[in-house]
């Protein structure tokens, strides 16, 4: 059994334990979304699509969400939707694995996901950069948060596996 942590540093880690869990969390719903891309047929996507859009439509028959939705289902070659599906497959299968880990204190595991989500941080400033959204600026930012607590934990995990 571990010590408990005080102050600050109790504050530190419950903040990196909500951010493992909400990787696992969005590991798992990018998994499940992967997998309903690249096995569910477009059409039946497409008739799905058009009974919940339905009721929004006369509410609002102009409504630019499901506008821009429609037209992705509908316009999105076969192709750019493979590469969509395995990616977001791809990254919900490896942020369940190191948030497993991470849960389990593995500690080649602190490195690794360092290394994986500075990745991501990469190409989410150079999509920034491309394209200027705010929404994808915020998820960078809680990365960049979620980085420096990862490394603080490593630290923190590293000093205790030596003094044991």
């Amino acid at each position: 059994m571990q010590p408990k942590r005080a102050g600050f540093e109790y504050y530190l880690h419950a903040l990196f334990e909500a951010g493992v869990a909400l990787k696992a969390f969005n590991g798992l719903w990018e998994t499940v979304s992967g997998l309903f891309v690249l096995l569910v047929p477009r059409q039946m996507v497409m008739h799905w699509f058009s009974l919940l859009a339905q009721k929004e439509l006369i509410e609002d028959p102009h409504d630019r969400f499901v506008d821009i939705a429609s037209r992705f289902i509908t316009n999105t070659p076969e192709g750019t939707r493979l590469f969509i599906a395995i990616y977001i497959l791809a990254h919900g299968i490896l942020n369940l694995f190191l948030a497993y880990q991470l849960y389990r204190q593995r500690l080649w595991a602190f490195p690794v996901t360092a290394t994986v989500v500075g990745v991501f941080i990469l190409y989410q400033l150079e999509r920034v950069y491309q394209h200027h959204s705010v929404t994808l600026i915020v998820l960078t930012i809680l990365d960049i948060i979620f980085l420096a607590l990862l490394m603080h934990e490593y630290k923190h995990q590293r000093s205790k596996s030596r003094a044991a």
